[in-house]
This record gives structure tokens, C-alpha cells and sequence, in this order.
């Protein structure tokens, strides 16, 4: 792209992410959300398509699909490069590969999980609250683990104890994310069933 088409392009994601934000307000009933938002990625993506044309587009969807694999396969270089086995450049790509594919299916699992949740509202039970969230966590866990499977195709055993560590952290995190919510959320609920709460 040159640097207009660039900008013209930019300039597009940006009024998509305002029209999506303004049609989600707008959006009452829970039970719209799925058909919702197959309709808004099928406009987004009838527009990206045809700004770019057919073969930019395809590039550009790998590159977006492929963007959270590259985050970690960076910072896993990063953390390797002082190491007795740096990442090697034959190593990158088909590692990118293999990590952005299992986090497309991932993607695909926690919205699935979100469109079964529908939207909370104030009347939602803390229990079914706190059951969406341990099935995000469980999702979570699931997709670290196929990660790190993928990894073992590639890393030697240096690079895979990296690669699991920085896994783990993400998995300590959700797992702490968990207990913050299982507690909010269940205080919130003693809080409602207290005399003379509304």
C-alpha cells in the first residue's frame, strides 16, 4: 500500500470500530447477539474486501489472524536471545503458524461461550456469572495446553521451558481473574439477598 491507501484504510477500521460500538449500545435483547454479529462481519469484511482488493484482503486477514501468535513468538525470541538457543529464524514462521491457528480456534470457543452466556443484566445470577467465567478459564487452559503441544513440534528443550513458562503466567493470571470474579461477584449476590436491600 502507499501511504494514503494506508491512511484511507486506517481511517476505515476506525469508523467500523465507531459503528460497531454505537450499534452494540444500541442492541437491546441478548438473544440478537449472535445474528448481530454475523451481520456486522459480514459488512466489515464486504468493505475491507473491497478497498483492498481480493489478494490484499487475504493477506491482510492472515496478518490479523496471525497478530497474537507473533506477539508471543516476539517475546519468546526476546527472552531467548541472551540464551544458549536463540529462536532461529527457521523456526519462526511455521510457529507463528501453528500458535495463530490454535488461537483462531480458541477465538471461536470463547465466543461461542459468550453467545451461550447472552448478555448479563442486573437480574443474571451470580452462579450463572461465575459458571461463564470458569468455562472461560477451563477454554483458557485447554488452548495453553495445545500451545504448548504446538510448540514441541518446533523448540528444542530450552526454548520449550520458555515457552511453557510464559504459558503458565497466562494461565496464573485467569486463574487468579477467576477467584478475583468468583469473589465480586458473590459478595454482590449476599449483598442483594441482605434485609432490605432492593
Amino acid at each position: 500500500m502507499s501511504k494514503e491507501e494506508a491512511e484511507r484504510f486506517f481511517d476505515l477500521l476506525a469508523e467500523q470500530k465507531l459503528r460497531e460500538n454505537e450499534s452494540a449500545m444500541d442492541m437491546r435483547q441478548p438473544s440478537q447477539y449472535e445474528e448481530w454479529r454475523k451481520k456486522l462481519n459480514e459488512q466489515q469484511e464486504q468493505e475491507r474486501r473491497e478497498f483492498l482488493g481480493e489478494q490484499r484482503f487475504q493477506l491482510w486477514t492472515e496478518y490479523v489472524k496471525s497478530a497474537g501468535a507473533r506477539a508471543l513468538v516476539n517475546e519468546l525470541r526476546t527472552q531467548l536471545a541472551t540464551t544458549s538457543s536463540p529462536l532461529r529464524e527457521d523456526q519462526v514462521k511455521p510457529l507463528v503458524k501453528a500458535l495463530a491457528d490454535e488461537q483462531q480456534r480458541h477465538s471461536a470457543e470463547r465466543e461461542q461461550n459468550y453467545g451461550n452466556a447472552g448478555q448479563w443484566t442486573d437480574d443474571t445470577p451470580a452462579a450463572d456469572r461465575i459458571a461463564y467465567m470458569e468455562r472461560r478459564a477451563k477454554l483458557i487452559q485447554e488452548s495453553n495446553e495445545r500451545s504448548r503441544e504446538a510448540g514441541e513440534m518446533y523448540l528444542d528443550s530450552i526454548q520449550q521451558e520458555t515457552l511453557d513458562a510464559m504459558l503458565e503466567k497466562q494461565s496464573e493470571r485467569t486463574r487468579a481473574e477467576l477467584v478475583s470474579w468468583r469473589a465480586f461477584l458473590e459478595a454482590e449476590e449476599r449483598q442483594k439477598r441482605a434485609p432490605g436491600s432492593r
